[in-house]
């Protein structure tokens, strides 16, 4: 006999960040399970497996993490000199509604040798669609931040998910049980607005972070987006670019202007060009993890307990503009990064840091805008967590009117492995990395009493 599991649901969700009479949203979902397990014609393998479901499911999810009453024109304090005064702080637009995100999921769990060893596995797609952007308008409208909150975008994620479990030990004393899971994950933007349209500055309407990024239909949401960095020439220190036609391009830094390089020729400054932000940008990364998973483990021993966490995500792009800034030209608060620049043809030293001159940070680091030259990778490792505890016996809490009491000591950041020259890949906003806030390692300890 096959188990058959089948459920459907209508639910009607409303959501106080948007105007009243579109605030009720009816949404669909279902799932179908089959467990195999029960079927006579797997009763010889029950040795081995213990669960053997399969699992389909749909749902339809409103969205609600786009903000606070993005709808809303709102009005902010705007002092002039000393005067009192207000501005508009949001352009409101009336008929905003939220996102929808379709889910299906596909899915197989395993119980095997007596449910020591679980397995799980996901197939999943989530297509979305009404996506909340702040698009970006005409300066001369006079809308705040040159942008309205409009759903005017669809996007899909997809991938795999594994799971798994298994109980090493499991004595009376001694127990021990790990587990890992791994996330496969896609993003890409379906469709736009305005004949699919790039939307500059993508999702943010900081100043800081919307420079370097995009949206663009058949990339991953909030891609890099900025200049392809060659290197420095090796002739006489100027910082070198590949232009969107393939050509090479160097800026000429005494004069501040742009001119044709030749590696074959390097010490010749070609014919007058430009490094054009209409025409020579391009995406330089995705900003999503395609990759993200992590480790567990959890030992006990008589009263002892023993936990860790292990993570780890890649894949995705960070622009360092943190680094970038720690590379001025203005000779302070530099990183030791700018002891490799470029000194004379005789010593180049890394190749990659143009030389030295006073008060040109904009021009030679590009400050106005992402290139591969401070793009990394965020790939790392972490170990997250590690707790050790101690519970006190049943004798001795009933002795003091406790059910139980449990002493512990916990680190959290402990340790990161990564290539990433910040100080944290995590630390990024939008894929940009520009000062962020460290994540603080914290040791503590601590009593855990049961009344």
């Amino acid at each position: 006999m096959i188990n058959v599991i089948l459920d459907k649901f209508y639910r009607k969700d409303g959501l106080s960040k948007l105007l009243q009479p579109i605030n009720g949203t009816i949404l669909l979902g279902y799932s179908l399970g089959l467990n195999l397990a029960n079927n006579s014609s797997w009763e010889g393998a029950k040795d081995i497996f213990s669960i053997i479901k399969l699992r389909y499911s749909f749902a339809a999810v409103g969205n609600t993490e786009f903000g606070t009453y993005p709808y809303l024109g709102l009005s902010v304090a705007s002092p002039y000199g000393t005067l009192n005064g207000i501005a508009f702080g949001q352009f409101g637009n009336d008929a905003l509604t939220w996102e929808t995100s379709n889910k299906t999921d596909f899915g197989l769990d395993l119980g095997l040798l007596n449910d020591r060893l679980r397995l799980k596995f996901d197939y999943f797609k989530n297509d979305i669609d009404n996506l909340v952007f702040s698009e970006p308008v005409a300066p001369s409208l006079g809308v705040p931040n040159n942008r309205i909150n409009k759903n005017i975008g669809k996007s899909l994620n997809k991938g795999f998910e594994i799971e798994a479990s298994y109980d090493v030990l499991n004595k009376s004393a001694f127990t021990w049980t790990i587990g890992a899971n791994l996330t496969l994950m896609s993003n890409k933007i379906v469709a736009l607005p305005n004949g699919g349209a790039d939307i500059i500055g993508g999702s943010s309407s900081d100043i800081n972070i919307n420079p370097n990024i995009i949206i663009r239909e058949g990339e991953s949401m909030n891609s890099l987006y900025g200049y392809e960095y060659w290197g420095v020439n090796p002739a006489n220190g100027n910082p070198v670019y590949v232009k969107g036609d393939g050509s090479l391009v160097q800026g000429n830094i005494p004069t501040g202007t742009y001119v044709g390089f030749n590696p074959a020729n390097p010490s010749e400054l070609g014919a007058a060009s430009s490094l054009s932000a209409a025409t020579d940008r391009k995406i330089l990364g995705n900003t999503l993890p395609t990759y993200f998973g992590g480790f567990t483990s959890r030992m006990g021993y008589k009263q002892f307990d023993l936990n860790f966490l292990v993570r780890f995500s890649g894949g995705n792009k960070v622009f360092n503009a943190t680094r970038r800034d720690l590379m001025n030209m203005n000779l302070n608060n530099n990183s030791t990064e700018i002891l490799g620049r470029w000194q004379s043809a005789d010593k180049p030293c890394d190749g990659i840091t143009p030389r030295l001159w006073a008060s040109s940070n904009p021009f030679v680091n590009l400050t106005s805008g992402a290139s591969t030259r401070f793009v990394e990778d965020g790939d790392f490792i972490s170990l997250d967590n590690v707790s050790l505890g101690y519970t006190l016996g049943s004798f001795l809490t009933k002795k003091i009117g406790l059910s139980s009491v449990r002493v512990y000591a916990q680190a959290q950041n402990v340790l990161m492995i990564t290539k990433y020259k910040g100080l944290n890949p995590e630390m990024e906003t939008l894929g940009v990395d520009l000062n962020g806030t460290p994540i603080s390692r914290i040791v503590s300890f601590g009593i855990n009493v049961g009344f």
